[in-house]
């Protein structure tokens, strides 16, 4: 077995979703296509807390005077509104500090569903973890404290053993999908695939009340055949090919330690296809495949090819042709914390926003470990595997991984780049 390095973890790991499942596909597979019905349009404004009445989500999506900027019609007061959220969640980084050094703390997400609200959890008074959340919050935002019975420390150590009997489990016929921290249950939720009563009083009993066992879905890699002719220059979001493999662009990049340019993708894209594999963009070479980081007890599913680009090197597509933005900085993990809204751009699946439901989730990525995996609640599709995930502006915050029927894994830009070596570019010139 692998030795795990244990590095500093993003304390309030969560799964947003009750329902959730915990297996990913990897997300560079035949094209599978979510339905873009009202469905997601109902479901996300009810995420968020909006009016997801289906006579009134019927009327906002047929007015084509609308913003769709979230992937969904909000009028201008809603759009308003959730951007002064994600500015809230963009500053959350002094509050998560402060909180981590103390050994009570049990945990954070943001309650979108309540209109924005910064939930912190202890194991010790709520009283006095009151007093350092209301110092540190960013202007206009409200908190709310709760006591637990579990410390973050304590389900991290958990969360450790676990993983580190990852495969003592399989030996068993024990098939892990994913452990992460539950931050609203409390809980570390250990999902395993084809879940059996027996394997359930299996876990139970080695690991003791403070787990929650669930069924999960095994990741799936995803390259499908066929957004595929931008022109010049290289963005992200784009289908990009390579021996057959199509997968998605994330971000023009550069490695840390020379400069030299790379494009950032998925890295079972790059094993998948052949590490030397030539990739294109609509039959235009972009570079060989450089790195990748896929690999049980990797940091990351990430990968990089080389890149030449002369041209601009931090513009991403986003929802449409008309919609380019450039990339001009990215969210630490401390910011990307549950409840905060995320989107991905993705050559199958296209542009679709919603919120990041789980955090530093340990998990099986087309049957191969990856730590520190975010999970969001909308689903993705074969082919849009390294995908840009961003928030719906001008910052990078991950790269996609997988999928399941109900949510995306992604790795953060910070975990990409330790597994990597390898950052977004910032600006037109990546200097």
């Amino acid at each position: 077995m692998r030795h795990r390095i244990r590095a500093r973890r993003l304390v309030g790991v969560a799964f947003a979703l009750a329902t959730a499942t915990a297996a990913t596909v990897p997300t560079s597979g035949a094209a599978t296509v979510p339905d873009p019905g009202y469905e997601w349009a109902i479901q996300f404004r009810g995420d968020f807390g909006l009016d997801a009445d289906p006579e009134t989500v019927a009327r906002y999506e047929a007015d084509a005077s609308l913003s769709r900027s979230y992937g969904v019609a909000l009028t201008s007061t809603e759009e308003a509104e959730l951007r002064r959220r994600d500015a809230i969640t963009s500053n959350l980084d002094d509050l998560v500090g402060e909180l981590e050094k103390d050994s009570s703390f049990a945990g954070i997400y943001f309650d979108q569903v309540a209109g924005g609200v910064i939930d912190v959890a202890t194991i010790a008074d709520p009283v006095s973890v009151a007093r350092i959340a209301t110092r540190l919050v960013p202007a206009g935002a409200s908190v709310r404290t709760r006591k637990v019975k579990y410390a973050t420390a304590d389900l991290q150590d958990l969360q450790a053993s676990v993983t580190a009997d990852w495969g003592a489990w399989h030996k068993e016929g024990v098939k892990l999908a994913s452990v992460g921290i539950d931050v609203r249950a409390n809980r570390l939720r250990i999902a395993i695939v084809d879940l059996t009563e027996a394997s359930r009083q299996k876990i139970e009993a080695k690991y003791g009340p403070a787990v929650d066992v669930v069924f999960g879905e095994e990741p799936q890699a995803g390259a499908c055949n066929s957004r595929t002719d931008c022109g010049a220059p290289v963005k992200g979001g784009l289908s990009i090919t390579g021996n057959g493999w199509v997968c998605t662009s994330g971000f023009g990049a550069k490695l840390v330690s020379t400069g030299s340019l790379r494009l950032l993708t998925a890295g079972h894209c790059l094993k998948d296809s052949g590490l030397a594999a030539t990739w294109y963009h609509h039959g235009v070479a972009i570079g060989k495949g450089w790195v990748h980081a896929y690999f049980d007890g990797s940091k990351a599913d990430a990968g990089a090819t080389l890149w030449g680009e002369t041209g601009a090197r931090n513009w991403m597509y986003a929802s449409s042709k008309l919609d380019i933005r450039n990339i001009l900085g990215s969210k630490s993990n401390a910011s990307q914390t549950v409840g905060a809204t995320v989107c991905r751009s993705g050559q199958t699946s296209g542009w679709k926003c919603g919120q990041i439901s789980a955090t530093a989730v340990d998990t099986s990525i087309g049957g191969v470990l990856i730590y520190h995996m975010w999970w969001t609640n909308f689903t993705s599709g074969g082919g849009d595997s390294g995908g840009a995930m961003m928030d719906n502006g001008t910052s990078a915050m991950g790269i996609l991984s997988g999928y399941t029927s109900t949510q995306s894994i992604y790795s953060t830009v910070y975990w990409s780049e330790q597994a990597t070596g390898v950052r977004p570019c910032y600006t037109s010139t990546c200097s």
